[in-house]
């Protein structure tokens, strides 16, 4: 996708990177439940990274970094 490639252009490989960014999403969620806010984070991130229209991962991440005090960061995920 950093290359600009569509989703047909991905073929298959568009589901995978799908499914990775679910499946960092809810990794990020079980860790903020258990109260790991840094792992939250880094698992929110790997998301986005494959694929930066999941809107739950960038408000999660917001709400992370909210209540790290990076309220900076918080904005600008919220503003996106």
């Amino acid at each position: 996708r950093e290359l600009g490639l569509s989703e047909s252009d991905l073929g298959f490989g568009a589901s995978l990177i799908s499914e990775a960014a679910l499946a960092a999403l809810e990794e990020g969620s079980a860790a903020y439940a258990a109260g790991e806010l840094e792992r939250a984070g880094e698992r929110f991130e790997r998301a986005l990274l494959l694929d930066p229209e999941l809107f739950a991962a960038r408000n999660h991440l917001a709400v992370v970094r909210f209540l790290e005090q990076r309220y900076a960061e918080a904005a600008a995920q919220w503003r996106t």
